[in-house]
């Protein structure tokens, strides 16, 4: 009996070192800038899509190798009416954000994909899109720990950005 509950203890705490381990090796892999990690986690966002209240569950997380955040966007109804995975990666040699949106109006709307550039406390890209450009821009409030996502039509007639869509994240606490 005595030697099972040693086995166990030894097989326990063998288990909690690789496990940290490997959570520490994760965490030094990853070498998205700090402002795109600051997404990571769940949220709750609320806000407006041409001037219809919108709801969302969102889940932000680290993807294939550390190298693209995952911005997975599902609305609140069930079923969803509007689903999105925003893949959001920024080259380091120039400190070009590239982003490709893919949501629920299908493949068509997936290309091209959106380039831009990290500021101190956004991330902003443009795609741009046959029939009028979206400019997307995620600003970090720090204080508050919470994010604003403003998505924008270009308008050619006028030549002007226009609120196409615009949503608040807070972080869920467990």
């Amino acid at each position: 009996m005595k030697n099972i509950k040693t086995f166990l203890i030894l097989i326990t705490t063998f288990t909690v070192l690789v496990s940290c381990n490997y959570n520490q090796q994760k965490a030094m892999n990853d070498h998205r800038p700090d402002l795109l990690k600051r997404l990571d986690g769940n949220w709750h966002a609320v806000g407006k899509v041409i001037d219809k209240a919108v709801e969302y569950s969102v889940n932000v997380e680290p993807v294939l190798n550390n190298t693209f955040s995952r911005i997975h966007m599902r609305d609140i109804n069930n079923p969803p009416q509007y689903e999105a995975q925003i893949f959001v990666g920024v080259d380091s040699a120039t400190n070009t954000v590239y982003a490709h949106w893919l949501d629920s109006f299908g493949p068509s709307y997936s290309v091209p994909h959106g380039t831009g550039k990290i500021q101190l406390t956004s991330i902003e890209f443009v795609i741009p899109y046959p029939d009028s450009p979206f400019r997307d821009i995620f600003k970090y409030d720090k204080d508050n720990d919470t994010w604003t996502l403003l998505i924008e039509s270009y308008s050619d007639s006028t030549k002007v950005w226009n609120k196409f869509a615009s949503y608040e994240f807070k972080r869920k606490r467990n």
